[in-house]
């Protein structure tokens, strides 16, 4: 997944003083060393910490919530300076009159969010194949992190990737810079293409007037201004025959046609 890239005068204002809040900042955090994450999981790349009372701009919230160490909540897509991730829901407190709406997005006349994008395999030369275990991954019974376990594979096995699901939490949005054609749709300067599923390379799955589109790249003539937010669960059967889901499938090699 292509990740959001702080500039080092930002990063270096917050590191000496406070992030100045903007209007957009809507909750609070009340613990101090909060991790804010990539993903909506505790196994999820750290992006920050953050201490209590900082401000910060809660745009989404999880499709479902978690029980962490006895703690029940949403996790919580978060803004704050030039950086964005997930942080659990027990240490977000949200302005009663700033709460945003966590009511499924809907594009007009097009998908709603999540938006579920059943086959897809969302890197370049990606392939649902025969993959190789590089490392220890607990095998859920269904496709969301608190489901039960239904095997573990380890280091040295080899699975078969089924298929897959990439679900789009938060759409990403771009701008056209330039007349031009998109799919049977005349395209003009200023007008959003919405973002779905990323493919690779740079190109997306996109939807714009009407139609779904693929192979749509994200920062030459259509510039991403807002990257969408998704996760990818893979099925996964092991050499007994045993099937579940994962969402960690960066513990699997061969997955790369072109080379891994």
């Amino acid at each position: 997944m292509r990740r959001p890239i702080a500039t080092v005068t930002i990063f270096l204002i917050c590191l000496f003083s406070a992030c100045a809040a903007t209007a957009a900042d809507n909750a609070t955090i009340t613990g101090d060393g909060v991790r804010m994450r990539w993903e909506s999981s505790t196994d999820a790349d750290i992006v920050t910490s953050l201490n209590k009372g900082t401000r910060v701009e809660v745009v989404r919230r999880s499709g479902i919530s978690q029980t962490i160490n006895g703690d029940s909540a949403y996790w919580y897509y978060v803004n704050y300076g030039n950086e964005s991730g997930f942080v659990f829901g027990r240490f977000v407190a949200i302005d009663p009159v700033a709460a945003p709406s966590f009511e499924p997005v809907i594009v007009p006349g097009g998908p709603s969010f999540p938006f579920e994008d059943w086959g897809a395999c969302p890197m370049e030369c990606c392939a649902y194949r025969e993959w190789s275990v590089r490392k220890e991954t607990v095998i859920r019974s269904d496709r969301y992190e608190t489901a039960p376990a239904a095997f573990t594979v380890r280091p040295g096995e080899w699975v078969t990737g089924i298929t897959g699901v990439v679900i789009v939490e938060v759409p990403g949005r771009a701008e056209v810079t330039t007349s031009m054609k998109l799919g049977n749709r005349q395209a003009a300067p200023g007008d959003v293409v919405e973002f779905l599923t990323y493919q690779g390379e740079g190109f997306y799955k996109v939807w714009f007037k009407g139609q779904m589109l693929d192979g749509i790249e994200g920062y030459d003539s259509i510039v991403m201004k807002v990257e969408p937010v998704w996760v990818w669960w893979a099925e996964i059967r092991n050499k007994k025959g045993q099937v579940g889901w994962t969402n960690e499938v960066r513990n699997f090699g061969n997955i790369y046609s072109c080379g891994d």
